[in-house]
């Protein structure tokens, strides 16, 4: 008899999280994240303020810093650590 597994859902992802852990949906399946390491949270960090000054100050877009759930039509649901969405695509930032 075969076992057939559903891909995992934005629900499930978001009671994985429960745990305290940082989990990523990629294509259904549940992964486990690291935490960032020091440097990278600096490079973040500074990348996150040259995005900001240069498009909040210009109104061409906004800038968002992790966490941050992005989410994807196949499913997929990642935190980058920086989410740029440029004005005329505004429409799709939602709650």
């Amino acid at each position: 008899m075969a076992v057939s597994v559903r891909p995992l859902t934005y629900e499930d992802l978001c009671r994985a999280r429960e745990d305290g852990n940082r989990y990523e949906l990629i294509e259904g399946e549940l992964v486990l994240v690291a935490s960032p390491s020091p440097l990278h949270q600096r490079v973040s960090g500074e990348m996150f303020f040259q995005f900001y000054q240069s498009l909040r100050g210009s109104g061409a877009g906004n800038v968002f810093a992790a966490p941050l759930d992005v989410r994807f039509p196949d499913g997929s649901v990642v935190q980058p650590d920086i989410v740029v969405v440029l004005s005329d695509r505004a429409s799709i930032v939602g709650e």
